[in-house]
């Protein structure tokens, strides 16, 4: 580490590679929640979460584990799969009244993580609208 008094420590979350603070300002900013997408090395998990002083709050959430429950048989892990919780998480979120949301899909790209564009893909069919750049639109199926 550096020794002079010009070295400035990053937050723990940014060092850690966590947070981009830069977003998640913007996205507070806006006033909506945003809809949290991540891809683990087993299951796909979506939350809508809204900001508050103490901490986030999770209003909706939901994981690829739940499919079983729903007879799937196949990978939880598979554009398939986020497909079908993309479709969960937005029943429960009309459910719960979030009618618009904001995506944050962490440090992931599109390139690297084609489910999310599925996962977009299930979350248009829905009445929730979900504002977006334009290189994350959602390719066309069928």
């Amino acid at each position: 580490m550096a020794r002079t008094g010009r070295y400035k420590v990053r937050f723990r979350r940014r060092r850690e590679g966590k947070t981009n603070y830069y977003k998640r300002r913007g996205m507070i900013k806006s006033g909506l929640p945003r809809l949290v997408v991540r891809r683990t090395n087993r299951y796909i998990i979506a939350q809508v979460v809204v900001p508050r002083v103490m901490g986030d709050e999770v209003i909706v959430s939901a994981t690829s584990k739940e499919l079983a429950g729903f007879g799937w048989k196949g990978s939880l892990k598979n554009t398939s799969s986020a497909y079908l919780v993309g479709l969960i998480v937005g029943y429960k979120a009309l459910l719960k009244g979030v009618k618009k949301v904001i995506l944050d899909i962490g440090f992931i790209g599109r390139l690297r993580a084609p489910a999310f564009s599925l996962f977009l893909r299930a979350r248009l069919i829905q009445v929730l609208r979900c504002p977006m750049a334009r290189r994350y639109s959602p390719m066309r199926i069928g």
